[in-house]
């Protein structure tokens, strides 16, 4: 089914002042990418080389830069480690408990260095990005299945483009990823049907400070971007302001927003709503978060038109200091159906814009693919399919 034309809707609003809903169609039932960047770390104020570059996921859930395991395990030839941890008085390496998914998980605290980033290869090309005297957490005996997580300290100031439309050139072979690159100045131009939302900050704190050593050094944290939206169920609409996160494959709601929503947080075989669970794994560990249906997810944006996915599978799971999440699963809206043999070019989006020059405010600004083809509804069936697939290019993370 083809909808109208989105140029055409955006122009008739505009002309005479209404507003519109965007229908995006079924949401896809989990985002089949995430944003990944190649880094690495400089001695400061350098270009002196502090190990090789890696790649990690360019997160805008994390408030840090975090390394895991396959970070470590990759300097696991060199007899010196390339990172060296902070020290705390005793003369014993600094930790950090930051907060996750599953509760809180001890981390080491490392020197300033500089990093060093840029897009996947494949973007673009525009510059290396510096993000000095960084102060990144270390994770070495830990796996989330990639080697590090570049939260906002790398965006704040910037404008980030996120192109997904390479991940449906060779979706298989594992090597054509979702894009980002990296702005100072304005962003690019905007499209014939872009549509602008703001994006509230939410400051940052460090909570998990050793008690016993509290004026450890801290890691280098930045503020993580809100989003206003609306749930639908049943008729009844509640007003959410979400963690916009390019972390999460799927969306997430509390258990307070589920309840409220009059969802039955029983199995479907007992009569409840619950469709499956899902193994999702971070900081803190993995949990088996149960999957249930809403019936619409709205994005409002600045131009007064209403983004609108419908049938919407969320997760519902409480997690430290956010009311939810939204996941790449909206922002890559339509890429599954395309993939899988749909019609159409690309999903819903584009691009996808972040802009955080202003400390105060971001804004997201999301250009339209004008022939964006509402898919036609898809099987629950298609999570295995995803968990299938993107365990060969990496777990499931939130």
């Amino acid at each position: 089914m083809r909808r109208e034309s989105i140029l055409l809707a955006a122009s008739l609003s505009c002309t005479i002042g209404l507003s519109a809903d965007i229908n995006l169609g079924k949401a896809d039932s989990i985002a089949v990418d995430q944003p990944r960047v190649i880094f690495q770390f400089t001695l400061p104020g350098t270009d002196i080389e502090v190990g090789d570059s890696l790649w990690g996921l360019l997160d805008t859930g994390a408030n840090g830069v975090l390394l895991a395991q396959q970070a470590f395990d990759f300097f696991s030839s060199n007899p010196h480690d390339p990172y060296t941890p902070a020290l705390n008085s005793d003369g014993q390496p600094v930790v950090y408990y930051e907060s996750g998914v599953a509760g809180f998980e001890q981390m080491y605290i490392y020197e300033v260095y500089d990093l060093q980033f840029a897009g996947w290869p494949g973007a673009p090309p525009h510059s290396v990005n510096v993000a000095p005297n960084i102060r990144f957490m270390g994770m070495p005996h830990k796996d989330l299945g990639l080697p590090a997580i570049i939260g906002m300290p790398a965006m704040a100031g910037r404008v980030v483009a996120i192109d997904p439309k390479p991940i449906t050139y060779d979706f298989l072979s594992g090597f054509d990823f979702t894009n980002a690159e990296f702005y100072d100045s304005p962003p690019p131009s905007s499209t014939p049907v872009s549509y602008t939302i703001n994006l509230p900050m939410l400051p940052y704190e460090h909570a998990g400070v050793d008690p016993d050593h509290p004026d450890d050094p801290r890691p280098t944290f930045a503020d993580l971007p809100l989003i206003d939206i609306k749930t639908v169920r049943n008729g009844v609409e509640l007003d959410q302001r979400l963690l916009l996160d390019t972390g999460a494959q799927t969306s997430i709601i509390s258990m307070s927003t589920a309840l409220a929503l009059g969802i039955d947080l029983r199995p479907k075989d007992e009569g409840g709503d619950i469709e499956d669970y899902l193994a999702v794994g971070g900081i803190g560990g993995t949990v088996e978060m149960p999957m249930v249906f809403i019936d619409r997810l709205i994005v409002p944006t600045n131009e007064g038109d209403n983004l609108i996915s419908s049938e919407v599978l969320v997760g519902v799971l409480d997690i430290i200091g956010i009311d939810g999440v939204l996941g790449m699963d909206f922002l890559m809206n339509g890429y599954a159906d395309h993939i899988f043999g749909g019609t159409g070019e690309y999903g819903a989006f584009s691009e996808i814009i972040l802009d955080f020059r202003n400390p105060e405010m971001g804004v997201m600004r999301l250009d339209m693919n004008p022939e964006y083809v509402v898919p036609e509804p898809s099987s629950l069936a298609l999570i295995g399919v995803f968990s299938m697939l993107l365990g060969r290019r990496r777990p499931r993370q939130v």
